[in-house]
């Protein structure tokens, strides 16, 4: 009998993996790896289960892909590593997770720019918090350009929080 495969594409783009990830079901996740699904496999949007679980809050399918996933360092067609989508979406967990696992916070997208500019440039100011510190240090003072660069990130963005948050850190003398 031939039945459906562990890693087929529906219509929409997406593995039977894609879309447990997407609802964070991480039961289903488990027993589709456990099947031989393939967490690497790209598919909607092209991109892997570890770059579709950027925007879930759900802790157990961020930790349980990372440990499958040999990925987790690539980056995607628009360039972004899961480091830098995590930030983007302001995903804490994540964020924090990838960090601790050893995860380079310095590692630049494609377009030159770190997980620090993709918080600040979305206004998630305990991920910038979070990644200054894991970047510079508690007490450390970035150098000017990049402190200019996350300024203006957050005056385009229109972030007053990520102002403030860069005055309260000393690297916006005038205001």
């Amino acid at each position: 009998a031939a039945g459906a495969k562990v890693d087929e594409i529906d219509s929409a783009g997406k593995s039977p993996l894609h879309e447990a990830t997407l609802m964070g079901h991480i039961g289903v996740i488990e027993m589709l790896v456990s099947l031989n699904a393939d967490v690497d496999k790209l598919a909607y949007n092209n991109m892997h289960a570890l770059m579709i679980a950027y925007g879930k809050r759900n802790i157990d399918v961020l930790r349980f892909l990372y440990s499958q996933s040999q990925r987790y360092k690539e980056k995607n067609e628009n360039g972004l590593t899961p480091l830098h989508a995590y930030a983007q979406s302001g995903n804490q967990a994540g964020v924090s997770m990838l960090v601790e696992a050893g995860v380079d916070v310095n590692v630049t997208s494609t377009a030159g720019y770190t997980a620090l500019f993709y918080a600040a440039s979305h206004g998630h100011v305990e991920v910038m918090d979070y990644l200054f510190t894991k970047t510079v240090g508690e007490h450390a003072h970035m150098d000017k350009n990049t402190a200019t660069n996350l300024y203006l990130v957050g005056a385009q963005g229109e972030y007053p929080e990520v102002i403030r948050y860069l005055h309260r850190r000393g690297l916006i003398i005038d205001m």
